[in-house]
């Protein structure tokens, strides 16, 4: 049987609907460098959209998510296209 690896349970939760904060990916998926294995998914080409927001500490918490940003395909997009045009 193949090893699923913890990139793979990521992605897995994110095609399932799940959103997480860095701190929720790293206990849940045993991740360190969550930001480094978004970024592996989005290399591959999956849409992986970041929600950033502010706590009542004034500190920023980021929200992964699969989809694009509800401002008209946002950053996913750009970074989508970005990439089509630098494979080109």
């Amino acid at each position: 049987m193949a090893s699923v690896t913890r990139s793979n349970r990521l992605l897995e939760g994110f095609i399932n609907g799940g959103e997480y904060t860095v701190a929720q990916a790293q206990k849940k998926f045993g991740l360190s460098r969550v930001s480094a294995r978004v970024l592996d998914l989005r290399n591959a080409g999956y849409s992986i959209y970041t929600n950033v927001r502010h706590d009542k500490n004034g500190k920023r918490i980021a929200t992964y998510r699969m989809g694009t940003s509800p401002k008209k395909g946002g950053r996913a997009r750009l970074y989508s296209e970005y990439r089509e045009r630098s494979a080109a």
